[in-house]
């Protein structure tokens, strides 16, 4: 074979490269995806809340939870020194601990 065969060769097959790139080109884009859904728009709800009375959210004055420090404090002090304090801070202690448990709301 000849070098201007050879060459005519190839510029055929250059020739064929380019025809088949511009044509693949020119082809049209097909999205394979389905078109997303429109939203619908919402509404907003604006909610109306009535203000809260302060004395009906705040808790009531109670004496239980000092009676509870003190029962506390006694048990404690006959735990050092005596026991028989210590039963009597004791039973404090639970006597608080429930009366505060059970007091009215």
């Amino acid at each position: 074979m000849s070098q201007e065969q050879k060459e005519k060769i190839e510029q055929q097959q250059g020739d064929a490269v380019r025809e088949a790139n511009v044509t693949a080109n020119m082809l049209p884009i097909q999205d394979e995806t389905p078109p997303m859904p429109k939203r619908k728009a919402r509404r907003r709800v604006v909610k109306q809340v009535n203000e809260a009375d302060l004395e009906a959210i705040s808790p009531r004055a109670s004496y239980w939870p000092l009676a509870l420090a003190f029962a506390i404090v006694v048990f404690l002090y006959g735990a050092i020194g005596n026991p028989i304090i210590m039963g009597i801070g004791t039973f404090l202690v639970v006597a608080s601990a429930i009366g505060w448990a059970l007091e009215r709301r």
